[in-house]
């Protein structure tokens, strides 16, 4: 199994939930600041030219950066196995097991292709079970138990 596209997917999720509004006010201000420092002051249209510059290069980097750390944790990544019942959760990773309740994920999303769960501990962590690996009962089944305990979200694509 290659994690790296798993991986990538849950970084640009984060990156564009909690980051993009903030690499966007980060580059208004250094866009300002290079204004200043040039001499010629605060001129809006001279501020707005200059921070679509800054803010595509902070963007490109960043997500360049978000690449090649998706790709160096893909290749150490221990594979977690969860298997979900109807009244717990079953995480085994790296020969240890944990028996969660249903409380451990904070949010559930299904796509055409993928159910996404995002969990407690590590709050960072997001789980990605695609479809195609489950029969249509296991689905329909799994389904339920998230409605029954979570808000099921529906998620594009």
């Amino acid at each position: 199994m290659n994690a790296f596209p798993f991986v990538l997917r849950a970084k640009l999720r984060w990156f564009v939930r909690r980051s993009l509004l903030l690499y966007a006010v980060a580059s208004v201000g250094i866009a300002m600041g290079v204004e200043v420092l040039a001499g010629d002051g605060l001129v809006l249209e001279a501020v707005l030219d200059r921070w679509l510059q800054v803010y595509v290069i902070v963007f490109v980097a960043a997500l360049l950066t978000h690449v090649v750390m998706a790709k160096v944790q893909s290749a150490r990544l221990v594979p977690r196995q969860v298997s979900f019942r109807e009244d717990e959760i079953v995480v085994t990773r790296a020969g240890t097991t944990e028996r969660l309740g249903w409380d451990w994920i904070l949010a559930a999303g299904e796509s055409r292709r993928l159910f996404v769960f995002r969990v407690r501990n590590p709050s960072v962590l997001e789980l990605f079970l695609a479809k195609d690996a489950l029969t249509d009962e296991e689905a329909d089944c799994l389904r339920g138990w998230l409605r029954r305990d979570l808000e099921l979200l529906a998620l594009d694509g």
